[in-house]
């Protein structure tokens, strides 16, 4: 079938209607080629999605999983190769892992991801059974959509048994929801499972209130139960050589168990053409971003035309961050919704802070929603909380410090961005915009000390969160304060208020004055000015962001210079920045990654190579958006980026019989080169995770861990019941030389040998707290990226019972690898044999486990593995947030800060013109009071031309 270049929104519909009703599926696959095609035409560049997607990443390097979001809500991609978790569709959320895969009965770890916008990828290998899982998410629907594809790799045929432990445990919370997202943890008696439709089709119901899930197989099971809170499905497979075989799951999300049996029903029967259509309908709604007069948009974004990838990369990039947190089914608060983040935390509020930074993006792309949004804030009272809760369309959390430069940057960007003029006049809870402006550019009036003269903006709470000397007097926010004085009195001046105008700017340039003074000359840092009348230099990339962007008129040439040189010199490392620098005093204490030492807010890095345009320094500026664009290869922009360092260590990937309850016994050789520096031990075994609810930086709570700490002083801890208890030993392991450490568990105590001796041993009665879900590492640790073994490890093993002190001891003395070897207790060993490539081979199993980083030498008993804590730093996804949609900034600052574009509300301007971008670059289709415009940047410059 042959499709126009252009495809209008309407043929899409009718398009996906028909195939959904049962038509062939070739239709829908024509428009998917259809619109690539269209999208890589000359004359359109956007990109294809497909083109903006991650790359493979190895799981068990990674922080966080990737995420599916389908503008009614988001899922998180299990460690499991099937499974999903926190999947909510407000006001449903899941508790729980849904639909853990087992092969022959052993759990599936996914080895390696790859994120898409719509979709992600998930693939192992286990034996010569290739495994690859597709999950999706219906689109605009309250469905997931899972595909496993199982390869036969062998020269033979393979029996292969596939189990899916459905879970589903699904509740309703009517809301008002918070940071805090709502989910059952741990306990799921409440639920229970039953079949429907003839059998075919497993609902579980939540007792307690109005939810239910559904799961339906377009390709049948073999075998599918219930018991108790859920059920299972079961499928006995023989694939011939080189035979591929497909297996599909719908799992629905309702009300009721029959509602939800219906729409798995319906969607098991319509399964190929939803399948397609959770891509085809993201791509046409990522089109629609960039296409005037679309049907889904109130506006529209430019189009970058450029061959540079990276900067393409990143523009578009930052479209795809916001649209994957637009919401669609919130009328209550907006028909469309932009909230900040998800799928972990939050995942129904749009916060005042983080809007603003990708305002122009906004503006730009659904003028109407961002106008009704900043009235909606301006009725709620910016002094009353941070977000807006798009479920209850309420208030949500304390004041934050930077409320009103946020409401400000809104309220002006949609002004200048549209041209609506008028709006300015028009009242918005009693008070007239304008007015509001003013009032709000005026408010820190209501805060100043007197003694200074700057305004107190509170504590941590309602600043970075972080960062103990940043608090009261700042010079950002204070900064911050001189602009919108500025914008206020330009905004007085065109409206013929002289002399209201020139009292704002003469009240701007006093706190400017005052402003200025706490730079500290030669450091490129300022001053923070606490309350008691002491001070401090932060060296924190805020400020740069901020005053850099907001008063870079105000600085001196040396001041740019000495400001940029901090930034490059303290903060950029690792293709990211830290938004805290080492060399501030809070550094150790402030470690959060958004905004302390080890990484950065994703939008900071973004301000930050925008306020160095500003400087005039458009070459430093592009090398650090091209360095920036690296960060894509994981996956989309999130709340924050953490610099860890390169990753190394032996992946044990997780399996039933490493989570043993009762009893445990861990024994590895050493010999190490180094104890850590850094304040983490360094993970020598490790298998640790978290029950319940947690936060990124929440200690584990489950497993178990062999360690040892910066002096050589060993430590082995298991969590028992819900309290870690560990044994440390009193003496130390010296570097250089091979050493035997080994844990004991049973039961009663945990004990800690070294070279066949107990040194320590202290009470743990009860069992042990298992944390399945995350692997076992050698050399590193599954939660502290930080925790590294550098030396040589040797002959790992662990076994489901105690060893007694003097087996111990025989292990210790035994002058061959394979003495103990028949113990039925011993579930792991790893020989590290091998000399050679990135597998080493479980000699109690059979399994192949990943070797990341490291070399083969010579070991205690034939070859070993030699691992170090790497000095290269890299950007990893934290566990903050897998999206936020404050990537949009980086858009925002491509347009503003790169290409310059500053219009006032009646005319379409250009900062900096005559000065070159050194980019050879287009953007198409910026609309101000319904004139188009292009931006041209070559060797002279930008340009403004028509169309």
């Amino acid at each position: 079938m042959k499709w126009p270049a252009e495809i209008s929104r309407r043929a899409l519909l009718r398009a996906i209607s028909a195939a959904g009703a049962g038509f062939a599926a070739q239709p829908v696959l024509g428009l998917a080629t259809a619109v690539a095609q269209s999208s890589a035409a000359p004359g359109r560049p956007v990109p294809a999605l497909d083109e903006l997607a991650g790359e493979w990443m190895p799981t068990g390097t990674l922080l966080n999983l990737p995420s599916v979001n389908n503008f009614h809500g988001s899922l998180h991609a299990g460690s499991n190769l099937l499974s999903f978790t926190e999947l909510t569709f407000p006001p449903l959320s899941l508790g729980g892992d849904c639909a853990r895969l087992s092969l022959n009965g052993v759990n599936v770890q996914a080895h390696e991801s790859k994120w898409y916008p719509y979709q992600v990828l998930r693939r192992t290998t286990v034996g010569n059974l290739e495994l690859q899982t597709t999950v999706r998410m219906g689109f605009e629907q309250q469905l997931v959509l899972l595909q496993l594809e199982i390869t036969n790799a062998d020269s033979g045929p393979a029996d292969a048994r596939i189990d899916i432990d459905l879970g589903g445990y699904l509740r309703s919370y009517p809301g008002p929801w918070d940071w805090n997202v709502p989910r059952q943890y741990g306990t799921f008696s409440a639920w229970r499972g039953s079949l429907a439709d003839s059998g075919r089709v497993v609902t579980v119901s939540d007792g307690g209130g109005a939810a239910a899930t559904a799961f339906a197989f377009p390709d049948h099971p073999d075998e599918l139960v219930t018991a108790g809170s859920s059920g299972s499905a079961g499928w006995a497979l023989t694939l011939r050589r080189g035979e591929r075989r497909t297996l599909r799951v719908v799992v629905a999300a309702a009300g009721t168990p029959g509602e939800a049996a219906q729409a798995a029903v319906d969607a098991r029967t319509r399964y190929p053409a939803l399948f397609q259509q959770a891509k085809v309908r993201w791509e046409q709604r990522f089109a629609d971003a960039f296409k005037p007069g679309n049907e889904h948009f109130s506006g529209s974004l430019p189009v970058l035309d450029t061959a540079d990838r990276s900067l393409r990369d990143l523009y578009y990039r930052g479209v795809v961050s916001v649209l994957e947190l637009e919401r669609t089914n919130h009328p209550q608060h907006l028909p469309r919704s932009y909230v900040t983040a998800g799928p972990q935390w939050g995942v129904t509020l749009a916060y005042f802070w983080d809007t603003a930074l990708f305002a122009p993006l906004l503006v730009l792309l659904d003028p109407e929603m961002a106008r009704e949004q900043v009235k909606l804030w301006l009725r709620m009272g910016i002094e009353n909380g941070y977000a807006v809760d798009v479920l209850s369309n309420t208030l949500s959390g304390p004041w934050y410090s930077a409320n009103d430069l946020s409401v400000f940057s809104m309220l002006l960007t949609y002004v200048t961005f549209t041209g609506d003029l008028d709006f300015l006049d028009e009242p918005v809870a009693g008070v007239r915009v304008l007015d509001h402006l003013q009032a709000i550019a005026l408010n820190w009036q209501n805060r100043v000390v007197a003694a200074t003269g700057l305004a107190d903006y509170g504590l941590r709470g309602n600043l970075l969160e972080q960062i103990p000397n940043y608090i009261n007097q700042v010079p950002s926010l204070n900064a911050a304060n001189v602009w919108m004085m500025r914008q206020v009195a330009e905004l007085r001046e065109r409206r013929g208020e002289r002399d209201a105008a020139a009292g704002l700017r003469e009240q701007a340039d006093q706190l400017a004055t005052r402003v200025l003074d706490l730079y500290v000359p030669g450091e490129g840092v300022w001053r923070t000015v606490h309350n008691d009348g002491t001070s401090a230099a932060v060296r924190h990339v805020y400020d740069f962001d901020t005053i850099g962007r907001l008063l870079a008129d105000d600085l001196t040439p040396a001041m740019r210079s000495e400001m940029t040189a901090f930034l490059t010199g303290e903060l950029m490392v690792g293709g990211w920045l830290r938004a805290l620098s080492l060399s501030d005093p809070d550094a150790a204490s402030s470690t959060r990654p958004d905004h302390g030492s080890n990484g950065a807010y994703d939008a900071w890095p973004a301000l930050a190579a925008g306020a160095v345009g500003r400087f005039g320094n458009y070459d430093l500026m592009r090398r650090m958006l091209a360095g920036f664009d690296g960060v894509g290869a994981e996956g989309p922009f999130s709340q924050s980026h953490q610099l860890v360092p390169e990753p190394s260590g032996v992946v044990v990937w997780d399996r039933a019989d490493l989570n043993p309850r009762n009893a445990l016994t861990v024994v590895a050789w050493i010999r190490p080169e180094a104890w850590p520096a850094q304040t983490t031990a360094a993970g020598i075994v490790s298998k640790v995770g978290h029950s319940g609810a947690w936060y990124p930086k929440t200690a584990p709570n489950t497993g178990y861990a062999l360690r040892g700490d910066g002096t050589g002083a060993i430590s082995f801890a298991v969590a028992v019941g819900t309290t870690v208890r560990q044994a440390v030993s009193p003496v130390t392991v010296p570097v250089g030389g091979w050493h035997q450490v080994a844990g004991t568990f049973d039961g009663q105590r945990v004990a800690l040998y070294i070279d066949g001796v107990m040194v320590a041993s202290t009470a743990a009665r009860g069992s042990l707290a298992p944390a399945p879900g995350t692997n076992l590492m050698v050399g590193a640790d599954p939660v502290d990226p930080e925790s590294k073994f550098t030396g040589a490890v040797d002959e790992v093993r662990l076994y489901d019972r105690s060893l007694s002190a003097a087996e111990i001891a025989d292990l210790y003395a035994a002058d061959f690898a394979a003495h103990g070897a028949d113990d039925p207790a011993l579930v792991l060993w790893l020989p590290m044999a091998e000399g050679r490539g990135s597998r080493t081979a479980d000699a109690a199993t059979g399994a192949m486990e990943t070797v990341v980083g490291g070399s083969w030498v010579p070991g205690r008993h034939g070859g070993a593995l030699a691992l170090a804590r790497s000095d290269r730093l890299i950007a990893r996804i934290s566990r903050q947030q897998y999206n936020e949609n404050n990537g949009g900034a980086f858009t925002s600052v491509i347009l503003q800060d790169l290409f310059g574009y500053a219009p006032d509300g009646e005319r379409a301007t250009l900062h900096d013109s005559s000065t070159p971008r050194g980019v050879d670059a287009r953007l198409r289709g910026i609309t101000l009071n319904g004139r188009s415009h292009t931006i041209v940047s070559d060797r002279s410059g930008v340009r403004l031309t028509a169309g």
